[in-house]
């Protein structure tokens, strides 16, 4: 019995090494199905043609929207891309610069301003814009099933029944406590936060073919004056906070304003309050 146990180890190796060779042979010739397409390239700079897309299993979120899932490549485990087998080194950045960028969108911010209308009409919403199976996702689902008292989270509607496309949750940067605020908010405001987000739509800003995968938060901002004004103009506060937010959205969609912009304009600008504080009036 002792004898058995000295030889069984060796025996298992024998068996198993060879496994383990013809497995890694078939993956470095590429003759295992892969996961994960990039892109196809149909010539290279070496004059070489190849002939089917070029895949990889070991790239995630690199044109996966890309069909086609066919063997033919050979990968490095460690490598970023994939090489196929009649590629040269000398073709290797012509190769990273044909493949395409990811359509996904991700995590966009914006914000803008839309004032000058009658008192207490300013808008001034954040917006936070996503697919819904990323992190915006994530944090719209945690939002919606985290109510608090005064912060009520509401989805952005044409008319009661009748949710906008890409779902938008609108967040209150103010306190709610008063009925009348919130009648407001979850009226006037609310109806002209889903048109601004058609408005972004028609206007291409956000693309048409993502309305059901995409999702935005956005931070909604009501004068705490309207409760107390008894002349408040419906119409302008509707107009104005419509405009505000396709702004919001065109902006976040734009990346505007750009880093370029920033850094050349960065001292030429100066918060309007900051400059309030300094001149003495708050």
């Amino acid at each position: 019995m002792g004898a058995l146990q000295d030889y069984s180890i060796p025996c298992i190796i024998a068996f198993i090494l060879p496994l383990i060779r013809i497995r890694t042979i078939s993956s470095f010739l590429g003759e295992k199905p892969v996961r994960r397409p990039l892109s196809s390239v149909s010539e290279w700079p070496d004059g070489s043609t190849l002939q089917q897309p070029v895949v990889t299993p070991h790239v995630a979120n690199i044109g996966t929207n890309q069909p086609g899932f066919l063997p033919g490549v050979c990968t490095h485990r460690r490598s970023a891309v994939a090489w196929p087998r009649n590629c040269r080194p000398e073709s290797f950045s012509s190769y990273i610069e044909s493949l395409p960028m990811s359509d996904r969108i991700i995590f966009r911010t914006g914000e803008a301003l839309v004032a000058g209308g009658p008192p207490f009409t300013a808008a001034e919403p954040e917006v936070v814009i996503g697919e819904l199976d990323g992190p915006v996702g994530t944090a719209l689902a945690t939002l919606t099933g985290d109510q608090s008292m005064g912060h009520s989270k509401v989805f952005a509607i044409l008319n009661t029944d009748i949710q906008v496309r890409p779902v938008t949750l609108c967040v209150s940067k103010v306190t709610v406590k008063h009925t009348r605020y919130t009648n407001i908010l979850m009226g006037t405001v609310q109806a002209a936060i889903a048109n601004g987000v058609l408005d972004a739509v028609r206007a291409g800003d956000l693309p048409k073919e993502k309305a059901n995968d995409l999702g935005i938060i956005c931070s909604v901002w009501l004068n705490p004056g309207v409760i107390t004004c008894d002349d408040l103009d419906h119409k302008a506060l509707f107009e104005i906070h419509r405009e505000a937010m396709a702004k919001a959205i065109h902006k976040a969609m734009h990346n505007e304003p750009s880093i370029d912009w920033l850094l050349e304009n960065q001292d030429k600008i100066t918060h309007k309050y900051y400059q309030r504080g300094l001149d003495g009036e708050i």
